[in-house]
């Protein structure tokens, strides 16, 4: 009987995830509708950056790209503050980020997560994204937005070496950059369109006040069951196992 009651027990408290979750997400849960970063000196920045922060940067350099600004943002999301630094490569006419995030959900834990991404933009509107982070993610898929998750790649050589094999095939279309200066700009209001691209598929809503992005409640229902175990782990897994396959293809010079 009592091997019962605790295989019920079990079962009810990891069956309640599934209705307490997106009440505390629908809640609390909110992100920036008007993203804003100050700059910050590498020398003294406002997190403590892991030593593969500083080793991406060198790296990147070394690839050809060149620091544009180290930025950093306190209230991008509830209890995230967040961390990148913002490169271009003029003479490839590429952009990359390195991404330092730390979640806090007091008084349980902090959450690190820390990635490369390079990014190609299109004249036609289109966009390639290639980085090694290993969150799934949680946005609506754009078909003008490729996004490519390899979060074995951690030497950003083989990951750029991706990158540009995805561009590849899109030669005859021009790569664009913004203008100088003006690239925290475009960052940000590539932000504000993925958000406002969520709020059309009703997923998030403004609120009344305008300055916030809250989830509606079919959105914290979507990002809970997306998150939860099991089916966070597996697609944490399946993302892992395709950007594998990727890679083999490219690094086997066959064609994508």
């Amino acid at each position: 009987m009592r091997m019962i009651y605790l295989i019920k027990l079990v079962f009810f408290l990891y069956a309640s995830q599934f209705v307490m979750a997106p009440i505390v997400l629908y809640f609390y849960n909110k992100q920036s509708a008007n993203p804003g970063f100050t700059t910050f000196d590498l020398l003294n920045p406002p997190l403590q950056l892991p030593p593969s922060y500083m080793q991406s940067l060198s790296t990147l350099e070394a690839l050809g790209f060149q620091p544009v600004a180290h930025l950093f943002a306190g209230a991008l999301a509830t209890n995230l503050r967040v961390v990148l630094t913002l490169y271009v490569n003029q003479m490839e006419r590429e952009i990359a980020t390195v991404v330092h995030m730390l979640g806090e959900v007091p008084p349980l834990t902090r959450v690190p997560r820390t990635y490369t991404e390079f990014c190609t933009q299109f004249d036609d509107g289109h966009e390639v994204n290639t980085s090694n982070s290993n969150e799934p993610p949680l946005f609506a898929i754009a078909p003008e937005k490729q996004i490519f998750h390899l979060p074995h790649l951690t030497n950003l050589h083989h990951l750029y070496e991706v990158h540009r094999a995805l561009t590849g095939p899109r030669l005859g279309a021009n790569k664009r950059l913004a203008r100088p200066g003006e690239e925290v700009d475009e960052l940000i209001d590539g932000m504000k369109q993925d958000l406002a691209r969520e709020a059309a598929f009703g997923r998030m809503a403004l609120d009344p006040s305008g300055e916030w992005y809250r989830l509606t409640m079919r959105g914290a229902i979507h990002n809970t069951l997306m998150l939860i175990w099991p089916i966070g782990t597996l697609r944490r897994i399946l993302q892992r196992r395709r950007g594998v396959r990727l890679a083999e293809v490219v690094f086997r010079n066959r064609p994508l």
